[in-house]
């Protein structure tokens, strides 16, 4: 059985970790109601209350909208598909056609283009990934080579010095 003081501990220890974000209000509010009662309560009552404060009841619900309003932006092609396949496992959507859509909601616009201007663009979420992949991997090691050849073997870009011989 726990005692009063440890219960104090654990809730005082474990507040003490929330600084800012959504949780720094809820700290605040839980110091409040607590001066109110004059009491912190149990630890088990402490972890239900946050648990309730701070659990999405339906994660389903929230992982769509994730999925419509995710960007590729800066990310790779590769980070994009990861985070984009995490919030569809969450919604449990399996249907190709919506997935499509919201997956090509995020491409940036030249990606996008590039595919939709395909011979035979892919009908199959799967097929998006690995397209977007592929043609996004093949862009950024174009631009490795072109950045490269451009710079050429200019010693100086590199940082290395000659040393100074008299001609």
């Amino acid at each position: 059985m726990r005692t009063h003081n440890t219960d104090n501990r654990q809730i005082i220890f474990a507040l003490s970790f929330i600084k800012d974000g959504t949780a720094g209000p809820w700290k605040q509010l839980f110091w409040t109601q607590a001066r109110e009662n004059k009491t912190l309560g149990t630890w088990d009552q402490f972890k239900r209350v946050l648990r309730d404060s701070f659990f999405t009841p339906d994660k389903e619900d929230d992982a769509v909208p994730k999925m419509e309003t995710e960007m590729m932006s800066s990310k790779t092609a590769n980070e994009y598909i990861k985070q984009f396949k995490i919030y569809m496992a969450e919604s449990k959507v399996t249907q190709d056609r919506p997935l499509i859509e919201w997956f090509m909601k995020g491409l940036n616009t030249p990606l996008l283009n590039r595919i939709l201007n395909l011979e035979n663009p892919p009908t199959m979420i799967q097929g998006w990934y690995t397209t977007v992949s592929k043609m996004d991997n093949q862009w950024r090691r174009g631009r490795v080579i072109a950045n490269r050849l451009k710079g050429g073997n200019n010693i100086k870009r590199m940082g290395l010095r000659l040393p100074n011989h008299p001609s």
